[in-house]
């Protein structure tokens, strides 16, 4: 199965996201504080990362960059309140996957990483 990390400070986000992708039976580790977060991605092998842009200690735009900078084929969704372009076109630079909204319906975000999971086993069929 696929290893998901949620990043979010908001406690209720990580708790629903934790819950709903281990019913589909994946590891799922949810973490609150973003340099934490950076070291579960490098010793759990997460291959799909669902990440809040505002955060204390390090905004999620320098988060991605972490990642993307250590391995490019993680797949990371940004989901965040802010909407404005500046932002999403930041974590597109960045090399975000995606861009989801928040407050956003579950089974919006359930269709989204479910197709990026498809993207990671495709990609590890490949190789």
């Amino acid at each position: 199965m696929i290893k998901i990390l949620v990043v979010d400070d908001e406690q209720m986000i990580c708790e629903l996201v934790k819950e709903v992708f281990e019913r589909k039976g994946h590891t799922v580790y949810a973490e609150v504080n973003p340099v934490k977060a950076l070291s579960i991605v490098e010793k759990e092998g997460t291959q799909v990362v669902l990440l809040d842009v505002v955060m204390p200690e390090m905004d999620g735009l320098e988060v991605l960059g972490k990642i993307k900078a250590k391995n490019k084929d993680i797949k990371v969704i940004i989901i965040t309140f802010l909407e404005d372009e500046e932002t999403r076109q930041k974590a597109m630079d960045l090399g975000a996957d995606a861009f989801l909204t928040k407050p956003f319906v579950t089974e919006d975000l359930e269709d989204l990483v479910m197709n990026k999971i498809q993207e990671v086993c495709n990609l590890e069929g490949g190789k």
